[in-house]
């Protein structure tokens, strides 16, 4: 493991480290992150996520850029320290072929059952490896974009809301 992946594993946040960023003003790097409202990190939504994983070019800049968001995308940070640099590519590939599904599908109704396919064309199937799953949506994201619905919050609002209340819990 070389030595910049081991300065980024030692900077992965508790809660309390987290809270001082977040009622502060911590901005997530421009480099990395090119985010719709700004770079603040209590203005966080899942679309800017989706960009940076879009726009990253390097392993170490995934792996940088996944630190930045510690500890709410821990689980994604583990898969990404653990990748060499033919996994990054191979997860890029993946990456681009599942947002042409996303693109070929967006008049799909989540209400239907089926797919209709389109006559004469396939719907294409995943080519992302299971593995890379937690980079594509870290677990703290799924619920904390529900509640961020609901609560007409952002994204990080609801991470940081979820993290406290599994601390208050305990």
């Amino acid at each position: 493991m070389s030595q910049t992946r081991l300065q980024l594993k030692a900077r992965r946040r508790n809660l309390r480290q987290l809270q001082k960023l977040f009622y502060g003003e911590y901005y997530l790097p421009n480099r990395l992150f090119q985010c719709e409202s700004s770079n603040e990190l209590t203005d966080f939504e899942i679309t800017d996520y989706n960009r940076f994983l879009d726009t990253v070019e390097t392993l170490e800049d995934l792996i940088e850029g996944l630190a930045e968001l510690s500890p709410f995308a821990d689980d994604a940070l583990d898969v990404a320290e653990s990748m060499t640099a033919n996994d990054f590519t191979i997860f890029k590939l993946a990456l681009i072929h599942e947002r042409k599904i996303a693109f070929r599908l967006k008049d799909w109704n989540p209400n239907q059952l089926i797919l209709i396919d389109i006559p004469g064309e396939e719907i294409p199937e995943s080519k992302m490896p299971s593995q890379f799953a937690p980079i594509l949506l870290p677990i703290k994201f799924i619920d904390a974009h529900f509640i961020a619905k609901i609560a007409q919050t952002s994204l990080s609002v609801a991470m940081i809301h979820n993290l406290e209340e599994a601390v208050r819990i305990k």
